[in-house]
């Protein structure tokens, strides 16, 4: 608590000048028997509270760390001459993560208890332009700490006095302007009244702290004024200390009080909602909330700044204003020719990124050729702290890169820089920096200085798409560049991070090509976003009108780079992917056909015609005549003069890691060797918000692109780059297992709350625990499933009322030839039914008529239920609404309803085959041994029979997952004599007519006229029923062309359920009641569950283990994969399975073609799964359950008779599949 007294040998650092007037101020304070002197510093961080206490005293006494914004307790530090003791305590900035940080509060009061205050220091800082309600809420808290009397000794202290103001401001305006408006909030902050205020009297100093304050004629640092402002505040101070109001002192009274405010301090996020509606100004400044001003993104980023080795980089293209159109009818009309317009801009732009305060900027597009501009950007970030780097693009494009390294975070080693002198006059800078403050090491032992290798750079934009070559060969010569600098300076173990605006999105060529070398999106890590998740976010809009996102920190570590590719071999990859491309766009070919239209014998002068024809040989961008031999001699394997296609194809996929021998050993080596693993991403921001969410906002003025923010920290173990917090990964990990429990065991005996309530309280604990917040959970909701899912449902239910399932199952009765073509009419009608009506429902409507049809056949029941079972699970792997997992994968993978089938469905025509023929091949004896009947043996009244077996069969709400019970008008007790009749017509009996015919001749009518009646009563029903049915069958056959014609696949299945529902003409509730909405809440939780255990890290994590052996082009790494497909989806459920794994999956394949295969083997893996086990899939479940329950001629299917045949069949027709997917 104390502070050791010194002798203060800073004041002779002071010009005489200085030390005169100082003498001066204290002899005035002894005379009034003042022999000590207290003063606290105060006010938010980052505005100059460490640095104004090193001036009063002339040395360095307190230094914040190079990766804090302020001091994390208070400081006291005293220094005493001639008999003078002068105090001053530097205290940690009071606001934090967005809100009035009262744990610092606390800490300065306690630090304070039994001391008097002579002189408050409120620091704030000259040059910003707004001051919000945060401001206000900081002086709030520190009314209610120590009163409303500590104003009354107080001092407002502006720092950053060496600002320039705008051209239309004197600098005496702008001061007096900001000074009034904090006054103001100070006023409204501590409720003083007027006079009281007044009375007050609080006067405002100015301090300027850094090296590039200017210096009067008597060598004191000295304002634009030219007054000395060290004198001037050790004045300000003494007049204060002196006046005749009383000195606060802290009792301890004082800081066991409660503080008043911590109930409101919950409202806060309430309070600063409700004051978004308004906004007050006060003479041309500002007061915002705190969510519509710029410094949100450091409130956001506060958190992740507590590690001492923690360090932040920000990337920002800020549109040139050359570039930056203001009138869109007058494309000519830039920026440019206004300079209120562009100075205010890049005014704001400077405000934003010193309020971040990151170790490193990366600025794309800054207007180097105005040199006003420039020396602005230059001016104010140095400073600031920084030193500032400028590289123009060549052929004097008038825009370049401006990159800035804070000094109190690194020192530069070494500053390069890479002309690319290509088509679009690109650039790029290379700094080599070491860390001020010991990073850990890898063993632990002694900590080291972190060296990284920083890179800003700015691609082409690619205007078509000929310039993909152009612009991948710009990455490439950044990373030979790189390869060539670290060898030269003996860097074998040291990160790199590049930034600047990559011109692509997270599809294209250039992502693809450095995450082959090793590099990671630090936004997608920090979110744990896969490519699936690219609409999540943006980071600009294009002149277009497009949005997307462009912008990346890229970081590649140690042990990632050493496990990579050669860079030449992923080059050559990547120019390969881009001719598939363009081959396949030029001729509408398919994928796997993109190299096969060139023919069986192409030479290399047809090879380089066709690439000619497709502008990627023969342009300026284009490739080389020595790229294009390169890329021959890869092509030629067997060197025999000829395009080797099949060969060629195997090395599209471009992989991250390397597993030849070679390259194990050599990740061996350097792990043996580094000290210094490298960084991890702890947390990225886009600014404004809205691009978080996908959105741009039509009031974002300072950019075309956003403002991206990295918080990256030391690493000593890659395997946990991607990993959350050690609190948030474990108890996300509890809410996830919770989840699975209840998904898998839902009538488990310490909570039976069944799936639906478990998915929604797994969802829940997702919220409370925050892994993820409310707005995440929503966000992670996919509505394009839920759409898709309810559509289907409805559509099923009107073809289950026209009687569709009826003609299924009297087809597998119709004209029977015994056991054996039962059998194999089972696994056909079952296969084609759930593709079209999915796998549950054809289970529900078909299992209790094939166990009769055994019945009465007397046929053993097993064989035909294990046939319907899994024939249905292979079935409904061939289109997207086979299944819920397919509708997952389509609407993911955004392919299309044909696409779909075109690639799964050979291998479930020869799965369903191999499928018929083991079973024939398992039960051949035992279907011979059973007396098989004739067909002119079966009576019209046992199929009359069956048919009303089937007719009266509905769905049971105890055995189907996602459909309700269906009760329809015959079974709903309505007798009504249009039911009746309905009834009549369709048993063929004529029952009502006949009944209606007595009740004529009772009633003294004429027979023949009564007959005539009913009949053509009769027959209006009949043909008004047939025409409903007919209208129900074209709808859904119109559903299904418009999903092969590629329409979108939910708004399709909505729009033809709700045709159904208006053509009904009746109320449509009771067949909406019975669409299963708890299969729909159930996944609406499964969406936010599995998102937030997403976001532990762990999925990344262990996929990124298993990834390097599952490469999908390679017999061995399909074959692992499927393995783990086939694991997980029986043990933790195949759509949870595909939601964890779909999009990672498909992100190891960096083709279009790979990429579209990766997803479709995984629908057809974690479909035909479920045939492993009985508890596989609720297909097999619902077979189970529903011929278990049936009243006269029930049959238990037993978990061994199902795993004796599910295994053998699960692993041939999946390992079948694996080769005919296409």
């Amino acid at each position: 608590m104390g502070s050791l007294v010194r002798e203060w040998v800073g004041f002779q650092q002071f010009p005489a000048a200085t030390q005169e007037r100082l003498i001066e101020f204290f002899t005035k304070l002894k005379q009034k028997d003042m022999n000590s002197l207290t003063v606290v510093v105060m006010g938010k961080g980052g505005v100059g509270k460490s640095s104004t206490v090193n001036s009063l005293i002339g040395e360095q006494v307190v230094r914040v760390s190079p990766f804090q914004a302020e001091g994390l307790r208070p400081v006291m530090v005293s220094r005493t001459m001639g008999g003078f003791t002068i105090n001053i305590i530097d205290t940690p900035g009071l606001v934090e993560a967005g809100y009035v940080n009262h744990q610092a509060l606390e800490l300065i009061k306690g630090f304070l208890v039994n001391r008097t205050i002579d002189v408050l220091l409120y620091v704030d800082r000259l040059d910003v332009y707004r001051v919000d309600e945060l401001d206000r809420q900081v002086v709030q808290a520190i009314t209610q700490t120590f009163g409303k009397e500590i104003w009354c000794k107080t001092l407002l202290v502006l720092t950053h006095a060496q600002f320039s103001p705008p051209d239309d401001l004197s600098y005496e305006t702008f001061s007096s302007k900001r000074s009034d408006s904090l006054l103001r909030t100070i006023r409204a902050g501590s409720k003083m009244g007027k006079q009281q205020f007044e009375d007050s009297a609080i006067e405002v100093v100015y301090a300027e702290n850094s090296g590039r304050c200017s210096k009067n004629d008597k060598e004191e640092k000295a304002l634009p004024n030219g007054e000395a402002w060290i004198p001037n505040l050790v004045k300000a101070i003494t007049d204060v200390a002196t006046n005749q109001k009383k000195a606060i002192h802290v009792d301890k009274k004082m800081v066991d009080g409660s503080y008043s405010d911590d109930k409101g301090k919950k409202l806060i996020p309430l309070i600063i909602a409700a004051q978004s509606l308004s906004t007050e100004v006060f003479d041309g400044f500002y007061i915002v909330p705190t969510c519509e001003r710029s410094d949100v993104i450091v409130q956001r980023l506060n958190s992740s700044l507590a590690s001492s080795t923690s360090i932040s980089c920000t990337t920002f293209n800020i549109l040139a204003p050359i570039y930056k159109r203001v009138d869109q009818l007058n494309q000519s009309n830039r920026e440019s020719h206004s300079r209120d317009l562009w100075y205010t801009r890049n005014q704001d732009i400077l405000e934003l990124l010193l309020h971040q305060r990151s170790s490193v900027i990366c600025l794309q597009e800054v207007w180097v050729a105005n040199e006003e501009l420039a020396n602005m950007y230059h001016d104010r970030l140095a400073t600031a702290g920084y030193d500032i780097f400028q590289l123009p693009r060549t052929n004097r494009r008038g825009d370049g890169l401006l990159t800035a390294i804070h000094k109190d975070y690194f020192e530069l080693v070494n500053y390069r820089e890479l002309l690319f002198n290509d088509f679009g006059d690109r650039v790029a800078q290379l700094l080599h920096v070491k860390s001020l403050v010991p990073f850990p090491s890898f063993n632990g032992k002694q900590d080291v200085q972190q060296e990284v290798l920083i890179v800003n750079t700015h691609l082409l934009f690619p205007h078509d798409s000929t310039l993909s070559i152009a612009r991948l060969r710009q990455v490439y010569k950044i990373l030979e560049y790189l390869e060539a600098y670290q060898k030269e300076n003996k860097l074998t173990h040291i990160p790199i991070i590049l930034c600047g605006d990559w011109n692509g999105s997270k599809r294209g060529h250039v992502y693809k090509f450095l995450r082959s070398q090793g590099f990671i999106s630090s936004y997608d890590v920090a979110h744990q976003y896969t490519d699936s998740d690219a609409h999540k976010w943006v980071s600009h809009r294009n002149h277009r009108g497009n949005i997307c996102g462009v912008d990346f920190i890229w970081l590649c570590n140690p042990t990632r780079s050493n496990s990579r590719k050669p860079l030449r071999t992923s080059w050559v990859e990547a120019v390969f992917s881009i001719i598939k491309y363009q081959l396949q766009k030029a001729s509408i070919a398919e994928d796997n056909k993109a190299f096969a239209i060139l023919g069986g014998n192409l030479t290399y002068s047809g090879f380089c015609q066709e690439l000619q024809k497709v502008n990627l040989m023969g342009i300026p961008h284009g490739l080389s005549f020595q790229e294009t031999k390169e890329l021959w001699v890869r092509a030629d394997l067997a060197r025999n003069g000829v395009f080797d296609y099949e060969k060629l194809k195997k090395t599209w996929n471009m992989r991250t890691v390397d597993q030849s021998k070679k390259c194990k050993e050599r990740v061996m080596e350097s792990k043996k060797e580094e000290e210094a693993v490298g960084l991890k991403v702890k947390k990225a921001v886009l600014f404004p918000q809205e691009t978080e969410k996908g959105l741009w906002p039509e009031d974002y003025s300072l950019s075309d692109h956003a403002c991206l923010t990295t918080i990256i920290s030391s690493n000593r173990n890659c395997f946990s780059m991607a990993m959350a917090p050690v609190v948030k990964l474990v108890l996300g990990s509890i809410a996830f297992a919770i989840f699975w429990i209840l998904a898998v065991f839902p009538s488990v005996p310490f909570l039976p709350i069944g799936r639906t309530a478990g998915s929604l309280f797994g969802a829940m604990l997702m919220v409370i625990f925050q892994v993820i917040t409310p707005d995440q959970a929503y966000a992670a909701i996919d509505l394009p499933i839920l759409g898709l899912l309810f559509g289907t449902m409805v559509v099923s239910i009107y073809l289950e009322r026209a009687d569709m399932f009826k003609y299924l199952g009297t087809l597998l009765s119709w004209r029977s030839r015994g056991p054996k073509d039962l059998l194999c009419r089972v696994c056909l009608v079952s296969a084609v039914s759930s593709a079209l009506f999915t796998n549950d429902t054809c289970c529900v409507v078909l299992t209790e008529f094939v166990l009769k049809i055994a019945r009465q056949k007397n046929l053993p029941p097993h064989p035909f239920l294990l046939a319907l079972a899994t024939s249905a699970n292979i079935g409904s792997s061939a289109t997207p609404i086979g299944n819920p997992q397919n509708l997952v994968i389509a609407v993911q993978s955004k392919i299309s309803f044909w696409e779909f089938l075109r690639g799964v469905f050979p291998a479930m025509i020869v799965g369903i085959t191999v499928n018929a023929v083991m079973l024939l091949a398992m039960y051949w004896r035992l279907l011979s041994d059973h007396k098989e009947e004739e067909e002119n043996e079966v009576s019209e009244g046992v199929v009359a029979v069956e048919e009303e077996d089937v007719t009266s069969h509905r769905f049971s709400p105890a055995t189907l997952p996602h459909l309700s019970s269906f009760r329809s008008e015959e079974t709903n007790g309505r007798t009504d004599p249009e039911t009746l009749r309905n009834r009549g017509a369709s048993s063929g009996e004529s029952s009502a007519s006949r009944d209606h015919q007595a009740d004529a001749e009772s009633q003294g009518e004429s027979y023949p006229t009564t007959i005539n009646s009913n009949v053509l009563l009769f027959q209006t029903k009949r043909w008004r029923r047939v025409l409903w049915k007919s209208s129900v069958y074209l709808i859904t056959l119109g559903m299904l062309i418009s999903l092969l014609m590629g329409l979108n696949m939910s708004w399709t299945a909505i729009t033809a359920a709700l045709a159904l529902v208006v053509l009904d003409f009746k109320d449509a509730r009771p067949s909406l009641e019975k669409v299963s909405y708890s299969l729909l809440i159930f996944f609406c939780g499964m969406f936010i569950t599995v998102d937030g255990f997403n976001k532990t890290g762990i999925p990344t994590a262990l996929w990124d283990l298993m990834e390097p052996y599952a490469n999908i082009d390679e017999a061995k790494g399909t074959a692992v994969l499927a393995l783990v497909i086939l694991v997980l989806s029986n043990v933790a459920s195949n759509v949870p399975t595909v939601l964890l794994l779909g999009a990672r999956v498909a992100a190891s394949a960096a083709a279009g073609e790979e990429e579209k295969k990766a997803w479709l083997l995984l629908a057809w893996v974690s479909t035909v799964a479920g045939n492993l086990t009985l508890l596989g899939s609720a297909a097999n479940l619902i077979v189970c359950e529903q011929a278990r329950r049936a009243v006269s001629h029930g049959y238990t299917l037993t978990f061994t008779k199902h795993l004796k045949f599910g295994l053998p069949s699960t692993l041939i027709v999946t390992a079948i599949g694996l080769y005919l997917i296409k």
